[in-house]
């Protein structure tokens, strides 16, 4: 029962998302610049040697990996499939991997 009205929920927001002008392309995009951000991170700390930045990536993942899966229930659930969605989300999923 619980199960049941979170999902309704979540939907809910889905479409208002969508109402909002939210795609799941933009989603895609925003994912990419904050693990632009982690890279950019990473880098800081390989060069300086200041593991402060460390922080940074771990925060930084928590929100990517949580719209890694608005991105695709929003295309699935408003129908918002586009070819560039196809090519850019699998491209931005192998950033995340490696």
């Amino acid at each position: 029962m619980i199960m049941m009205s979170w999902k309704a929920s979540y939907i809910s927001i889905l479409f208002w998302l969508k109402s909002m002008g939210v795609t799941p392309n933009k989603t895609t995009m925003f994912r990419f610049y904050l693990w632009m951000g982690c890279i950019f991170s990473w880098m800081i700390i390989r060069y300086t040697e200041t593991y402060q930045f460390l922080l940074y990536i771990i925060i930084l993942t928590i929100p990517i990996w949580l719209l890694d899966k608005v991105d695709g229930d929003l295309a699935r659930y408003t129908d918002q499939m586009t070819d560039e969605g196809k090519v850019l989300d699998p491209f931005i999923d192998k950033i995340k991997v490696y």
